[in-house]
């Protein structure tokens, strides 16, 4: 699979936008794909060239944002999510894959809804 950006947006159906941490109002990610979801979280999917910090520019597995809160908007959904960080990993080519977990705020009801209709969005 050729992961560079511009098939990015091809591979992933779901565009999420506006990341941040939970705590503070400055962009993190610029632009963001969602990969995965279930009933516990989900995955984002993004290029090194979308993350906002510089400082994060330069880590090779963004462990710096592990256990963080983040909070995010998916414009195709209009839904807002809020979620932690469980894991980060480079996938090539400038490719990060995030893990997130579900706010403990979000109803379990919810989180299986959001599950069940997934599969219609992408």
């Amino acid at each position: 699979m050729n992961l560079n950006k511009e098939n990015i947006e091809k591979i992933q159906g779901v565009k999420a936008a506006s990341i941040t941490l939970s705590n503070e109002d400055n962009l993190i990610v610029k632009k963001a794909f969602v990969s995965k979801v279930s009933p516990h979280g989900f995955n984002l999917t993004f290029n090194y060239r979308d993350l906002v910090p510089e400082s994060l520019k330069f880590q090779l597995h963004l462990h710096s944002l592990w256990y963080k809160n983040i909070h995010m908007y998916i414009p195709d959904m209009e839904i807002d999510l809020e979620g932690r960080v469980i894991g980060t990993r480079h996938i090539g080519k400038g490719n990060f894959e995030v893990n997130v977990e579900f706010s403990q705020e979000l109803p379990q009801y919810w989180r299986e809804c959001l599950f069940d209709l997934w599969p219609k969005f992408v």
